[in-house]
């Protein structure tokens, strides 16, 4: 299944106001105890100062918020509302939990190494996806990465200067276009369009000014 508790899309919420005032009141609505509210996991994290993440789900036009459950070794793992994992080493997505077809695994680290460097060229990714029959499936993808120049982006009140990175995966029988806007200093990806597979397609994602 889709994420269930999706509000609206990221540019509705862009709309609202900045991202900072969207978040704290996405965090105030979502307070333990309301009926339409968040997993009891979640709601115990909403008093919490733990880095946000906006994230979509672009081909259903709907976005929610995430928040930082778990940091190790720079992998991180943010959980929606409803408690979709999002599993991101350095801002890259390494997997998912909780969605469909999720993605258990990946081997991202020539892309991650790549573009965090800026650097263009052609890579192997591979990742495991658990299929419509509950079967752990990897596959391999040759990925063509480009740099398309600076970018000055807002996140809140925040300007950050950032290198446009394009990653174009392909195999026998897939493709995709993931978009990186990478900070440079330290390197990181703060907003981002990533592939999670056939049945999720696009996911798009960025960091959010609290």
């Amino acid at each position: 299944m889709r994420v269930t508790a999706i509000l609206g899309t990221i540019l509705a919420l862009s709309a609202c106001g900045t991202e900072s005032n969207n978040a704290q009141s996405f965090l105030q609505i979502l307070a333990p105890g309301q009926p339409s509210g968040p997993s009891e996991r979640f709601a115990a994290m909403t008093g919490s100062t733990a880095p946000l993440l906006q994230v979509g789900i672009e081909e259903a036009g709907t976005a929610t918020y995430a928040l930082l459950e778990v940091s190790r070794d720079g992998v991180d793992s943010f959980i929606t509302p409803d408690d979709v994992a999002l599993i991101l080493e350095r801002g890259m997505l390494r997997g998912t939990r909780g969605l469909a077809e999720a993605m258990l695994a990946s081997d991202i680290s020539a892309s991650l190494q790549a573009v965090l460097s800026v650097q263009p060229g052609e890579v192997t990714r591979f990742h495991t996806f658990l299929d419509g029959e509950n079967n752990a499936v990897t596959r391999s993808y040759v990925c063509k990465i480009a740099v398309a120049g600076p970018r000055n982006i807002a996140i809140g009140s925040v300007s950050i200067d950032t290198e446009l990175m394009t990653e174009e995966c392909r195999n026998a029988e897939q493709n995709f276009t993931n978009v990186y806007w990478v900070q440079t200093a330290p390197p990181r990806i703060v907003q981002s369009r990533q592939w999670a597979g056939d049945f999720n397609g696009m996911l798009v994602m960025r960091d959010v000014d609290r």
